[in-house]
């Protein structure tokens, strides 16, 4: 069955604590492709051609901060995690930056849950093909 008002819906995992938990979709091509639009510029580029005339073009440049914030943004959808303190972090922008920049722990728990979101789409893709 598809959810077409749901097309990537979101799975929760458990998180490394006792009832906390983080649910975490992938991010669709359509909606990388606009993260990486959102996040390059193009610059002037200046090089020398053989006859020593300056030649410019334009060169596509992605500021990897905004490409990674943003996708995060996205495949983070939410959480319950309580801090050190055993007060709930709030699941907003601000809270997702500081725990993928600054928690080792927090970082490669998503990555490593988001590699599972996408093998296991990866193997339905496959079943389907199987079965057509």
């Amino acid at each position: 069955m598809i959810d077409l008002e749901n097309l990537n819906p979101e799975t929760r995992f458990d998180y490394l604590d006792e009832g906390e938990w983080v649910s975490l979709r992938i991010c669709p091509l359509e909606v990388v492709r606009k993260i990486v639009k959102e996040s390059t510029t193009k610059t002037d580029r200046e090089y020398k051609v053989v006859d020593g005339s300056p030649y410019i073009f334009k060169e596509d440049k992605t500021d990897d901060n905004i490409y990674s914030e943003k996708i995060w943004e996205y495949c983070i959808v939410n959480w319950l995690i309580h801090d050190a303190k055993g007060e709930e972090i709030p699941c907003n922008t601000e809270m997702k930056k500081l725990l993928m920049n600054g928690s080792l722990r927090f970082a490669t728990f998503i990555r490593d849950k988001l590699e599972l979101l996408r093998k296991a789409t990866d193997n339905s893709k496959k079943e389907e093909l199987k079965n057509s």
